[in-house]
């Protein structure tokens, strides 16, 4: 196995500050280009890949707002769903040799181990599972079990704080595989650490851009006792965002929990009221800028896999909804600080 290890640049980034979304590491040489690869789902706000694309903009020191150099020192290019489309969208984008590194993220790991070795002189980053032991790729990984079971231990500690009587739970995924599986995993472990006899329903849409297949089953959830659903279905969990406003404007005590940014506005369904009772933050936006910077700075090297992970911040859970309560939130210090015990 690889050493896992977080670098000096990514710590930097997450624990002291650095990560100003106008924040640039720019000075007299000349920056890299990059090229963002998006399976599908780039349109969709708040998402896992437009994570990593914050990270791309704030190392060019521009926004979501300002994107003026798009186009010339950074894109992004949606390849479409499946290994083989991924696979020959970065077969074309090497082939074109106009980026000096490219990014791609989840569910691009046999695309990468595919293409990389073809072209040894193109530097790629993965954010991704799996063991790609090329000197022209460096890899992130995630611990998302991790945030995931805080955020499933929050929804627990809610229900038992509002007296509901035997709560269940539901799980939407986009596409299984070895990642999605550690976000289930790991909700379902926080669940029942609180509530051990809970019921936990889980779905998958087997897509990222399917938001009417997550509102249906969610507003079945809701309509048969479900309190609190998690998504970890990229565009696909907007889905489940819309039934959750809609029963909770309707007066229904249900909730959602978002996935990979703060979602709390997604679930605005009053003023200052948001049925996203917490999100899983996964701050792959870190792992972008750190695999720029790396190029950037000539420190490139594939020799260690990155983890990203709550002891350094690299995931967490959101504190944004006011209805999460200082008890609750006291609790879930004290699960936080035992962490280490969970796998």
């Amino acid at each position: 196995m690889c050493k896992l290890i977080l670098s000096a640049a990514l710590l930097c980034s997450v624990l002291s500050g650095c990560n100003d979304a106008k924040t640039s590491v720019l000075e007299e040489k000349p920056p890299p280009t990059v090229m963002l690869l998006s399976e599908m789902g780039f349109e969709y706000e708040n998402t896992y890949i437009n994570s990593l694309f914050r990270g791309v903009l704030r190392f060019y020191g521009e926004s979501m707002e300002n994107q003026k150099r798009r186009g010339v020192l950074y894109d992004v290019y949606e390849s479409g769903q499946g290994t083989d489309a991924m696979k020959n969208a970065l077969i074309k984008i090497s082939e074109e040799g106009a980026w000096d590194l490219i990014i791609a993220g989840a569910g691009f790991f046999e695309a990468v181990k595919y293409a990389a070795p073809k072209f040894p002189r193109q530097k790629y980053a993965l954010a991704d599972e799996g063991d790609i032991r090329l000197e022209n790729v460096r890899q992130y990984l995630s611990a998302e079990q991790e945030g995931s079971y805080m955020v499933g231990a929050a929804a627990a500690l809610k229900s038992i704080e509002d007296g509901v009587k035997n709560p269940e739970f539901g799980f939407i995924g986009g596409i299984n595989s070895a990642v999605i599986a550690r976000f289930e995993n790991g909700f379902v472990k926080g669940v029942h650490s609180i509530l051990p006899a809970s019921n936990v329903r889980v779905f998958y849409a087997n897509s990222w851009i399917s938001p009417d297949a997550a509102y249906a089953e969610a507003r079945k959830w809701y309509s048969s006792g479900v309190f609190a659903v998690y998504t970890a279905a990229g565009g696909t969990g907007i889905g489940a965002i819309k039934s959750a406003k809609e029963e909770r404007l309707a007066g229904k005590n249900v909730w959602v929990i978002g996935v990979d940014t703060d979602q709390y506005d997604e679930g605005l369904y009053m003023p200052n009221a948001s049925a996203v009772y917490t999100s899983m933050i996964k701050r792959v936006d870190e792992a972008a800028y750190d695999a720029i910077n790396s190029v950037y700075s000539g420190s490139f090297h594939s020799s260690d896999k990155i983890l990203q992970n709550l002891a350094n911040k690299g995931v967490g859970y959101t504190l944004t909804n006011p209805e999460l309560s200082e008890n609750v939130r006291e609790q879930l210090e004290k699960i936080e600080k035992e962490i280490g015990l969970v796998q």
